[in-house]
């Protein structure tokens, strides 16, 4: 740079970038908060998105033959729904309240707590 140039650029300020600058485009979430990652192979982008949890998925994951659906509910949340559903539970499970249920789970995941520490805890 000659001491011309030097001299014309002492008096000019900088500027912020100009608009010549290139963009940086972020991916867009086909659904609100929705993930862009296949659940199943993790890879993006998903073109199904579930209508009950924020997951995604290929078509060819799920084994569907369509490529996008309006409304769709994820194998994950199916399962979970059955699993809900009071006419699915199995008859011992329609027998407890779900305070009783509740009661076991707590019990269950305190002797796991129990023989996790004591096996640990063993010279």
């Amino acid at each position: 740079m000659n001491s011309e140039d030097q001299a014309r650029l002492k008096g000019k300020k900088r500027s912020a970038p100009t608009a010549s600058a290139p963009d940086v485009k972020k991916p867009k979430l086909a659904k609100e908060g929705g993930d862009r990652f296949c659940w199943i192979c993790h890879r993006e982008p998903s073109t199904l998105w579930c209508d009950t949890c924020p997951r995604s998925y290929h078509a060819s994951c799920v084994n569907l033959k369509v490529k996008s659906l309006s409304e769709w509910v994820c194998p994950e949340c199916v399962r979970v729904m059955a699993a809900e559903n009071v006419d699915t539970r199995s008859p011992a499970l329609a027998l407890l309240t779900v305070d009783e249920f509740c009661s076991l789970l707590q019990f269950a995941i305190q002797r796991l707590k129990q023989h996790t520490v004591s096996s640990y805890t063993r010279v």
